[in-house]
């Protein structure tokens, strides 16, 4: 077995402990504030056998420099630390004591295998042959909610987390796949994140009356309906793209038509920028249109908008696949999906790629699902990921 792989396996039993430790003590985005200290402890503690150690707060996260001397490349690592708000029904011993939180999206196995790669590189146990960024972000999920709308990504990227750095990469763990098997593509990955909140306003009444009111109910329905032909008579250019409604409120007695309702739509594309804004503006015409047939009914628009569609830069893709596949690990090819990933933000500002590694299990529920529980025996993998990245020079 290559050292490489030593090392990796020689931090297993941490990772799985700061793993599990993450993951019973989950925070949502922007209140990650324990998970950001248990980083700072478990920094302190590591003893830095080659290179400089240091660290650096920002208002996204943190991130830990390893230079190992001046003239090489640096190459930014970065885990996401955010938890989600689904209440956790695994029944493991170490689930989420924070009541409708847990840490269904993995990051907290992000976070601890970004920590081992960091103990066992820093340790010594390997020779690092680039200068290394290891980033921990708050507030990848869910962009344009409370508390803050701006996701961690975007925020590091405007706080100049990238400065200095050659290339960027991040690693996320995959109930869809097998354990073990890492996959990535070049070019598109993961689609933009928006979201379209509907805000209807009518005058309401008594259900004795229908005719004197519009019912929002009933416009909301009829826009939802609308949803599914404008994909076909929209004019932009032939890209995949989905509109999901995904929240609807309205009334609260059963004897009285509602005054309001609200309703959100995801909207997910793989469009450019100003395509994308093209997009919201025909799909926001259209809704009117829908209210404007009812006659007593407004309508109120909030664009939301989500992550940029992530596009993976094709030589960093390749590099990586070399590695891996030199390193005896099987690589398949990832087909673009309507996930969404701030990662994007980093890939604007400098080359780099994204990587998933499977990690299904029978049982193991799906991302954001109360039952979700990926395998853990193969995250010494995502540390061999990072180990050895850090130990192949980077060309320009």
């Amino acid at each position: 077995m290559k050292s490489e792989r030593l090392a990796a396996k020689a931090v297993e039993s941490y990772v799985l402990e700061i793993r599990r430790g993450l993951h019973s003590r989950p925070e949502l985005r922007w209140k990650e504030d324990g998970t950001l200290s248990l980083i700072k402890k478990e920094f302190e503690a590591i003893d830095a056998k080659r290179g400089d150690l240091s660290i650096k707060d920002f208002r996204g996260g943190i991130a830990v420099d390893l230079v190992m001397g001046q003239g090489l490349r640096t190459l930014l690592f970065r885990a996401d630390i955010d938890a989600v708000p689904v209440q956790e029904r695994t029944g493991l011993a170490y689930s989420s004591k924070t009541e409708g939180v847990s840490h269904a999206c993995g990051h907290d196995a992000h976070t601890a295998i970004l920590m081992g790669a960091l103990k066992a590189i820093a340790g010594g146990s390997v020779l690092a042959k680039n200068n290394l960024r290891f980033v921990f972000q708050r507030a990848e999920e869910n962009p344009g909610t409370e508390p803050i709308p701006d996701s961690g990504g975007k925020v590091l990227v405007e706080e100049g987390v990238c400065d200095g750095v050659s290339e960027a990469y991040a690693l996320h763990i995959s109930p869809i796949f097998p354990p073990g098997i890492f996959l990535s593509c070049s070019g598109q990955m993961l689609s933009s994140s928006d979201k379209l909140k509907i805000s209807i306003l009518s005058k309401g009444g008594h259900v004795a009356y229908p005719s004197l009111t519009d019912n929002p109910i009933e416009v909301g329905a009829q826009i939802i309906r609308f949803l599914k032909d404008f994909m076909q008579n929209n004019p932009l250019p032939a890209q995949p793209t989905i509109l999901v409604p995904s929240i609807f409120h309205a009334g609260r007695s059963s004897n009285a038509i509602p005054a309001t309702a609200e309703i959100w739509i995801a909207l997910r594309t793989f469009l450019a920028e100003d395509e994308r804004k093209e997009l919201s503006q025909l799909l926001m015409q259209g809704i009117r249109n829908v209210a404007a047939s009812f006659g007593q009914s407004e309508i109120f628009f909030e664009r939301i908008l989500g992550h940029p569609s992530l596009w993976n830069h094709p030589q960093s893709f390749s590099r990586v696949k070399a590695i891996l596949e030199e390193n005896g690990e099987e690589v398949k090819p990832f087909e673009r999906t309507f996930y969404g990933e701030d990662f994007s933000h980093y890939l604007k500002q400098c080359p780099g790629a994204m990587w998933f590694l499977g990690c299904s299990r029978e049982g193991g529920g799906n991302p954001h699902s109360p039952d979700f529980n990926p395998e853990e025996s193969i995250f010494w993998k995502g540390v061999l990921f990072w180990i050895l990245l850090a130990t192949v020079a980077s060309e320009p």
